[in-house]
């Protein structure tokens, strides 16, 4: 799956360049490379935006932690967005295509990390707040971590493929 998603997206910039059949070979394998090189990593964000288990519109540690990755990854990201202090957009160049991801970064309360259980009943508790339990749910697992790394790889991608490198 997380190759799919990975291939997909370095995939869009490839159609959208028509680049020759010897460059997409290139490109295929610098995204591959990338991909695998990235595993580690994207284990790290998991497990860390895991940790903070933070509730909606107090996800500080998670937005500071992912805006971080983004940043040093050469996205400028803009933050405030909606007046929403831990609401975030990152972007990287201009033009076409124009590539949309979206994903939840909080936790919510009295839930369970169980699937097809709609009460408290946690796998393993988080955190133990003096008001209710937090436990991060699926939010945690959500692919937002491998669009992080997949718009990471697609970017290098078309930076390599408009220098002429690859």
């Amino acid at each position: 799956m997380q190759r799919l998603f990975f291939a997909f997206i370095g995939s869009v910039f490839l159609l959208a360049s028509q680049p020759s059949p010897d460059r997409v070979a290139a490109l295929r394998a610098d995204l591959t490379g990338d991909i695998e090189r990235s595993k580690k990593q994207t284990q790290v964000m998991i497990d860390s935006v895991f940790s903070f288990a933070e509730l909606g519109f107090q996800e500080v540690e998670t937005s500071r932690y992912l805006t971080a990755i983004l940043e040093k990854e050469g996205f400028q990201v803009e933050r405030g967005i909606a007046g929403i202090p831990t609401a975030w957009m990152a972007s990287w160049g201009s033009g076409k295509p124009v590539i949309s991801l979206g994903s939840d970064i909080d936790c919510i309360p009295q839930a369970s990390q169980k699937p097809g259980v709609a009460y408290f009943d946690p796998l393993m508790p988080v955190r133990q707040d003096t008001e209710k339990d937090i436990t991060r749910v699926c939010h945690s697992r959500s692919p937002l971590h491998l669009r992080l790394s997949g718009c990471s790889s697609a970017k290098k991608c078309q930076e390599l493929y408009a220098s002429g490198r690859a």
